[in-house]
């Protein structure tokens, strides 16, 4: 939470993620989202492992559920 604080101070007013773990940790901080993207595999990491995030929403982690 430190460094999301330094962000803050420096200016930040954003930021994106995958919806897994960072969304609740950005909500304690008062970020609220504003947008939603469908997930693509054309668009997923190159590393991205679903079997590592399988249980969000199969690996897909979306929002499709939200």
């Amino acid at each position: 939470m430190q460094l999301m604080q330094v962000a803050i101070n420096e200016g930040g007013l954003r930021c994106d993620c995958f919806n897994t773990i960072l969304p609740i940790a950005y909500s304690k901080m008062r970020f609220k989202p504003i947008a939603r993207t469908k997930w693509n595999n054309e668009y997923a990491p190159q590393d991205w492992d679903k079997e590592t995030y399988n249980k969000y929403q199969e690996g897909e982690p979306d929002d499709r559920d939200q």
